[in-house]
């Protein structure tokens, strides 16, 4: 899950802000006023100084109602009756130093507090790396994935194993703020449920939605991650 499928799910359940909740994780049981913070990739529970940090990956999601298959790996349960199911999440206790250390707003693609001269800067101290891994950098743009990094280097015209050093600071500018747009597009359409198909060019296709070149699907970068590009339109 990425920042903008993540903020989308985050407005679904936002509404148990402030509520006295029963949270019930493995051996775990605590009860107190519950925050949700949305944060990359992750959502946060904050429940006086315990932070649960809740990872998504690529298939988890929360639920109003229990499932039929599988146990909840987290549940929420409000005093007035509201009960929120989280399935297949990873979950990880923070302290409140270790929170603050952790949560950086401004690293995030999804936030008011977003910091592109911040985002810049880290980029140029990272001349070696090449412009796929910068876009899954979580350092760098907090809460982009896969999906993003693969639209971005589109939308740019980069390949994506170019480095950094041999790109101009323009074209980093580019990066960021077509990072900021496709995000923005991204959310927008997890929020009215058209999908996302209407909105990506090379993620998930057999040809290129502006040229028609047959795109090039391949492991690439430092993760070895699943990368479409056009090679007419990505040099």
């Amino acid at each position: 899950m990425e920042g903008p499928s993540l903020l989308a799910l985050y407005q679904r359940i936002k509404r148990i802000n402030g509520k006295t909740c029963t949270i019930e994780w493995n051996w775990i049981k605590l009860k107190g006023q519950v925050d949700l913070i949305p944060y990359g990739k992750r959502l946060i529970i904050r429940e006086g100084t315990t932070y649960l940090r809740v990872f998504f990956g690529m298939s988890g999601t929360a639920v109003a109602r229990k499932l039929r298959k599988g146990d909840p790996s987290l549940t929420l349960t409000t005093d007035d009756g509201m009960m929120l199911f989280f399935y297949r999440c990873s979950i990880k206790i923070l302290g409140a130093e270790e929170f603050l250390k952790y949560y950086r707003p401004e690293t995030d693609i999804m936030d008011t507090q977003w910091d592109p001269s911040s985002a810049k800067a880290k980029i140029l101290a990272l001349l070696d790396e090449c412009c796929a891994d910068i876009l899954l950098n979580q350092d760098v743009f907090c809460g982009s994935g896969n999906i993003i990094k693969n639209e971005v280097l589109w939308r740019t015209c980069v390949h994506p194993l170019r480095k950094i050093r041999d790109i101009s600071p323009e074209k980093i500018d580019d990066i960021i703020e077509e990072t900021i747009k496709f995000s923005s597009l991204f959310y927008r359409s997890r929020v009215s449920g058209s999908g996302i198909r209407g909105i990506t060019y090379v993620y998930g296709k057999r040809k290129c939605r502006s040229c028609g070149t047959e795109i090039i699907k391949e492991n690439l970068g430092s993760g070895d991650r699943v990368t479409y590009w056009c090679p007419a339109c990505q040099k």
